[in-house]
């Protein structure tokens, strides 16, 4: 793009009349400038066909064997369409499941048959790339969902709207090809590079493919990089990829008709929604039902999770399964027992050596701990020789092996004892206390969040903590501080009340009904302050009730706790009469009793008085125009 804009500049340079001497450099670079823009031109384009028709030779033996009739411009040849110097596409058809077939040097893209193909999404891409791949397909984002597949290197993000999708999809040869491409090296230890950026399967493509008709929107597209250091696409056995996931997408993956009928509900539901221009509110609710129901489901209370998803449909947005999963194991450890925490250790063992947990160990050791306990050497010597040795031994650093160790060996130990929980050695009673599964609770919680990449502490804690922190001052922390104190006078003289009607009411039984129904009102009373003060907050030197912001409520200020003051460098003043902020062209004022209003709310104030005095909105004080001064801002 450079080369062309100098090239362009040459040639106007060249155009122009050059009368004068001193003009002869500026003309003879401008010379030379174009003639090597002109060299460059038809050198690179010569160079780009050469690198087409390399990547032609290569793939037409593919393409003649698969496909049974082949488009093109050019006559007995592949589908070479050069549209621009730089730019070449191969076009074929004739495929079962199969519309168009456009293929550029990075690039596949694959139309198919709508009726042949059940509605779904499927999606494979670099966790990296992801943000920018969601920008084409924005499909990934509104209607699929990340899932972890453990047929994808932990790099890759697997995005789909049915989790049935990638087991029928990632067929034993894809997973090879997929494999062969991610992780650089293939199955016969020849270095290779990742070239694979993504994968993609889609019904609700929204962006037009050049070549392709206007009414497809089936379409699965699989895009390479092609220059990577020296190394060179293998290019049949790219196509090979594509060839498998177009015949299983046509062939193989069939929606069960729960899974169908939800997607089209779904889909029609977004369709719906797009027509209809959805407001940023509702957006941000479906956000924030979202976020509930994901802490909800952290918090191991399914039931009302289940009712969020079901009520504002956002199921499909969050993992009830995994969770369902996660509490079972816990249940079943709260119940002393470790048979399906180690079930699920060895289904996700890989994951958990390569994130050097110790939760398998720990679960054996409890095991042998048990086996002592109930009096059984001989089982619980035998289970140390199967599982704690090997487990053992398994981090890769030493530090972890010695500590492991060194547990087995005080394990061990304790079968000199015949009651190792009351041998009055520390040590010992320590691994016999039952706190041991508490432990063990928390283990496998903070093991399941890591192998499946959640948050702890929960997205919604996050967000809330995050939107605090920009509006915690110390202003709020003072009047945190004043409200506390207002609360526990109020129920310290609320109480002693209570208890001085009670024996007065306990002295005289006949007048009891009347002073029940006092202690009532006065109660009811009470109660209508508390719920004004909740509204309304209150400065110590002035007894004033100001619009409180969260961070000064009462459940706001207990969120804030801990987290730091927002950094404010410029004040921003907000008149409370025009609600527009104060500057330059509209300064703050102060009236007597300390309240800032902006000029023009001053003004406001002073035309609806008939005598043209100030009545302020707070405090419904009066203020003649001559008492307002300016206010400055360091």
């Amino acid at each position: 793009m450079c080369w062309r804009k100098v090239g362009v500049l040459a040639l106007l340079a060249m155009a122009m009349a050059f009368v004068h001497a001193d003009y002869f450099v500026a003309e003879a670079c401008s010379w030379g400038f174009g003639i090597l823009f002109v060299l460059l031109f038809f050198v690179g384009k010569a160079q780009n066909r050469k690198i087409a028709d390399k990547w032609l030779e290569e793939a037409e033996p593919v393409l003649r064997t698969q496909f049974s009739y082949t488009g093109s411009s050019v006559e007995n040849g592949m589908g070479l369409l050069e549209e621009s110097r730089s730019n070449f596409k191969y076009f074929c058809t004739g495929r079962r499941f199969l519309t168009r077939f456009v293929a550029d040097l990075e690039t596949i893209d694959v139309g198919l048959h709508g009726e042949d193909v059940d509605p779904f999404i499927l999606g494979i891409c670099k966790k990296l790339g992801f943000t920018a791949l969601s920008k084409i397909f924005p499909e990934l984002i509104e209607t699929a969902k990340q899932v972890p597949v453990k047929e994808v290197p932990e790099s890759m993000w697997v995005s789909t709207d049915c989790t049935e999708i990638p087991k029928a999809a990632l067929t034993h040869s894809i997973q090879a090809v997929i494999i062969f491409y991610l992780k650089g090296v293939d199955f016969f230890n020849v270095s290779s590079h990742n070239f694979l950026e993504y994968i993609v399967i889609t019904d609700m493509n929204k962006q037009l493919i050049i070549g392709m008709p206007r009414t497809q929107k089936h379409v699965l597209r699989v895009r390479f990089k092609l220059q990577v250091g020296s190394k060179k696409l293998d290019v049949p056995k790219a196509l090979q990829l594509v060839f498998a996931l177009v015949d299983g997408a046509g062939a193989t993956i069939k929606l069960s008709p729960n899974a169908k009928h939800s997607a089209i509900k779904r889909r029609l539901k977004i369709k719906q929604a797009a027509e209809a221009l959805a407001s940023a509110q509702e957006d941000t609710g479906s956000l924030n039902d979202r976020l509930i129901a994901d802490f909800l489901l952290g918090q191991g209370y399914l039931e009302s999770a289940k009712i969020i998803e079901e009520t504002k449909d956002v199921g499909h947005l969050v993992d009830h399964e995994l969770h369902s999963e996660c509490q079972a194991v816990l249940k079943d450890l709260q119940a002393h027992h470790t048979d399906k925490a180690i079930a699920w250790c060895s289904q996700n063992g890989s994951r958990l050596r390569r994130l050097q947990s110790s939760l398998e160990f720990h679960l054996r050791l409890q095991d042998f701990i048990e086996f002592v306990r109930a009096h059984k050497p001989l089982e619980a010597v035998q289970h140390a020789r199967t599982y704690l040795t090997p487990l053992a031994m398994q981090p890769e650093k030493q530090s972890l092996r010695d500590a492991a160790i060194g547990e087995v060996q005080i394990a061990m130990a304790t079968l000199a004892f015949e009651s190792p929980e009351k041998c009055g050695i520390e040590a010992y009673e320590k691994v016999f206390a039952m706190d041991r599964w508490l432990t063990l609770e928390k283990m496998f919680r903070k093991a399941f969040n890591d192998v499946y990449g959640m948050h702890d502490p929960p997205s919604l804690c996050i967000a809330l903590h995050a939107g605090l922190s920009t509006l915690n001052t110390r202003a709020c922390h003072l009047t945190r501080d004043t409200n506390l104190k207002a609360r526990l006078a109020q129920s310290g003289a609320r109480g002693k009340r209570q208890r001085r009607e009670g024996e007065e009411a306990g002295d005289d039984n006949g007048d009891s009904e009347d002073e029940s129904e006092e202690w009532f009102k006065s109660l009811t009373a009470s109660e209508k302050d508390d719920s004004a003060n909740s509204k309304k907050r209150k400065y110590s030197r002035a007894e004033l009730p100001v619009p409180i912001c969260p961070a000064c409520s009462e459940v706001g200020s207990q969120l804030c706790t801990g987290l730091p003051f927002a950094y404010h460098p410029h004040s921003r003043l907000v008149c409370r009469v025009t609600q527009s902020v104060m500057d330059e062209h509209n300064p703050p004022l102060v009236l007597p009793n300390g309240r800032v209003y902006s000029k023009r709310g001053i003004e406001l104030l002073t035309q609806r008085s008939s005598d043209g005095t100030i009545k302020c909105v707070d405090t419904q004080d009066v203020f003649s125009p001559t008492d307002v001064k300016p206010v400055y801002i360091l």
